[in-house]
């Protein structure tokens, strides 16, 4: 497939040098990856698979996708109220604004095995966090 497409955009830019010969070329092999089925995509269920290991790493990977997804609904509900509060100059709402996110941080630096000592302390700014320096022991 892809010797074609140098081969295809080659002999475009030799015979018609004003047509632009890689988009061309990607659109052309694109259509023909869809039409031939390339991807080859199959779906099995997880007994399906006999490696214990495998079957293992699938499920942890599973569990930490759906926990990130929970995650990203929290840290959007946390923005949300810290938007809010900055918005009505309520200082301890920015705070616990804050410190909800900083546990969030926390957790999540746990489900990906990440050390502390490595996480950032952030504060807000328009609704984004802004790391600051890392967290002391």
């Amino acid at each position: 497939m892809g010797a074609g497409a140098f081969l295809l955009m080659f002999l475009l830019k030799k015979f018609t040098p004003k047509v632009p010969n890689v988009l061309v070329a990607v659109v052309l092999t694109i259509l023909i990856s869809w039409a031939i089925g390339f991807q080859h995509d199959t779906k099995a269920p997880l007994a399906a698979i006999q490696s214990a290991e495998v079957r293992r790493m699938v499920t942890d990977f599973n569990a930490t996708f759906t926990a990130k997804a929970e995650a990203d609904k929290r840290m959007q509900e946390i923005t949300s109220r810290l938007t809010a509060a900055e918005k009505n100059g309520d200082e301890q709402g920015i705070l616990r604004a804050q410190y909800d996110s900083q546990v969030l941080a926390a957790e999540i630096a746990g489900y990906l095995d990440i050390e502390l000592s490595h996480a950032f302390v952030g504060r807000f700014n328009n609704g984004r966090c802004v790391l600051e320096k890392p967290l002391k022991h």
